[in-house]
């Protein structure tokens, strides 16, 4: 199966968005969050066995740090965006799809189909 029929394209508009071009390092989490709960340790890795909601509260203080309207109300486990806000903040599926095509139009990077291999990454 080449995976072609559940690879449906829609036309999207997204508006202008900044995205980091490398994940999170440990040390820039820990020096916001106060510490690295990172399993495989190291200042220069990506951060990594956080949830969503860790993220989210990460967004909010790195927002607050730089003096920008956090992006994110956080009610118990209920979270709203507030779109109007300039802080930082997860983009959504759209714009997730945008930057990780980088101009492709094929259903995969790989054009129309993914190897095994390919599908682990």
């Amino acid at each position: 199966m080449n995976g072609l029929a559940d690879e449906t394209q829609y036309t999207v508009t997204v508006s202008d968005f900044y995205m980091s071009l490398y994940e999170i390092r440990q040390s820039e989490y820990a020096a916001v969050m106060g510490s690295n709960p990172s399993s495989f340790s190291g200042d220069d890795l990506p951060v990594e066995n956080v949830s969503w909601l860790d993220v989210i509260l990460f967004c909010n203080a790195l927002s607050e740090r730089v003096n920008l309207t956090p992006a994110y109300t956080i009610d118990g486990e209920t979270v709203a965006w507030d779109r109007s806000a300039n802080g930082y903040r997860l983009p959504n599926e759209a714009e997730w799809e945008y930057a990780c095509r980088a101009g492709t139009t094929t259903p995969f990077n790989t054009e129309t189909s993914i190897s095994l291999e390919g599908s682990n990454y």
